[in-house]
């Protein structure tokens, strides 16, 4: 496991750790390099064989300067934090939109996690400018497309490829969100991980993101939003969310209520009293137990309900899909039709936990949801995404999709988009969009015809 050392609290306050972490990071994190799969090192192009004694020296103390204005920062905004946990906004898990759903926009998020890929990262760019929210008289009418991109940033460090499409991903207003530097893969039933290597972690993709541009950075400012990565997180991880001052997370199982179809989904909701999904999860026996965090939000990621085979001929399907994705996936039900969200699951091979769909059922399940969605309570509609996924690879990808091609997922998102954007309702948002408007809910207001 890479990262900072476990260090006592009566370490973490000295002037002597503070020193420490600096030169830790600096120096080991070089040596780490060649075992990491990204380069995470400090922003450095020179190599291991090229740090003479001068250069050494002149980095080190360019990093004590830059690093140790950082720390503070992360203090200043953990205090900051603390100071004003007691006047957060709280909301309860509810089925129900802060306005009359007659008033409530139909908010459409895609969050896009990973984004490794320039090719994939710059086409869901470039095709998100194609498009623009239905005409109104609302905030969110008639403007530009936005997402939220969960940025993990260890592939981006240093290229400059990554580095221009990010930086134009925020100029254009998209929402960049933490998903850590290097997406560890980990099991919480096999022990915690401390709050100092997500400290590390997360510090490290803050950074690349906050970073002025002359320092290698995008720029960004405030980051406000984290998704975990293979969406696994516990205690330790809630708890330096709150620390580094994020707004919002997006990784709970959502929509695993029973009586909860589509229809009636929670809204957004802070964890001041937890979450009863999670609940369910920790019941269940694949999730461990979490304490309350007061103001931090929760995003839900709903699952999604597969169509029933009575709507299927409307998307041009004459096969049931319930039985198809039955078939691959020894845990779906076909009676309720929950299903999973994120395009991973849905398009990769069974071999590799996924139900190998084409790009046409996937239509049809985003589709399907968002129409039960404008029957019922407008919850937002949230899609788990990965750009990598419609990229054009100059080597062998690591997943497998065996019934979709690059350009039938291509096809069947921007078919998605055009469906939702037929509905006068609907407003495509970023999550940090949509966690403001549920502390200051404005009315939809649709232009008559």
């Amino acid at each position: 496991m890479y990262g900072k050392p476990y260090l006592s609290k009566s370490r973490r306050g000295s002037f002597g750790f503070l020193f420490y972490n600096l030169f830790y990071s600096f120096v080991l994190n070089r040596l780490l390099d060649k075992r990491n799969r990204y380069k995470i090192c400090w922003r450095s192009k020179l190599s291991i064989r090229q740090l003479t004694l001068p250069t050494f020296w002149a980095e080190l103390s360019n990093k004590l300067i830059s690093d140790t204005f950082l720390i503070f920062k992360r203090r200043i905004i953990s205090m900051s934090t603390k100071s004003c946990i007691n006047n957060h906004t709280t909301r309860l898990p509810l089925q129900t939109s802060p306005l009359a759903v007659e008033d409530t926009p139909m908010f459409v998020c895609l969050s896009f996690d990973d984004n490794y890929d320039a090719n994939g990262l710059s086409w869901v760019l470039q095709m998100l400018e194609l498009f623009q929210n239905p005409c109104g008289y609302d905030v969110f009418s008639s403007k530009p497309l936005s997402a939220t991109f969960f940025v993990q940033s260890g592939p981006s460090w240093e290229r400059e490829d990554m580095l221009t499409l990010w930086r134009n991903a925020h100029e254009y207003g998209h929402d960049l969100g933490n998903h850590t530097d290097a997406h560890s893969f980990w099991d919480p039933f096999e022990g915690d991980v401390s709050q100092n290597f997500w400290r590390y972690q997360i510090g490290l993709c803050n950074d690349f993101l906050t970073l002025p541009l002359e320092k290698g950075g995008v720029n960004h400012g405030t980051i406000s939003g984290f998704r975990a990565p293979f969406m696994r997180y516990d205690d330790n991880l809630l708890q330096v969310l709150l620390e580094n001052g994020m707004k919002y997370d997006s990784s709970l199982p959502a929509g695993n209520t029973p009586s909860h179809d589509g229809t009636n989904n929670y809204w957004p909701y802070t964890l001041d009293n937890g979450s009863p999904e999670h609940d369910i999860a920790v019941e269940s026996g694949w999730k461990t137990k979490i304490s309350k965090y007061p103001g931090l939000w929760e995003a839900p990621t709903h699952c999604l309900i597969v169509p029933p085979n009575q709507e299927l001929e409307k998307f041009g399907i004459n096969y049931s899909l319930r039985e198809k994705i039955a078939d691959r996936v020894d845990w779906f039900d076909t009676e309720t039709g929950k299903g999973e969200n994120f395009d991973c699951n849905l398009y990769n091979s069974p071999a590799e936990g996924g139900s190998g769909l084409t790009g046409r059922d996937v239509f049809a399940i985003y589709a399907h949801n968002l129409d039960l969605r404008l029957k019922g309570n407008r919850a937002p509609l949230i899609l788990g995404l990965h750009s990598e996924h419609y990229a054009y690879f100059g080597y062998e990808p690591f997943f497998t999709t065996p019934e979709s091609s690059v350009e039938d997922r291509r096809i069947a998102l921007m078919r998605f988009i055009k469906y939702a954007l037929s509905k006068p309702e609907v407003r495509f948002v970023s999550l940090k969009t949509l966690i403001d408007w549920m502390e200051e809910p404005t009315p939809l207001k649709i232009r008559a015809v």
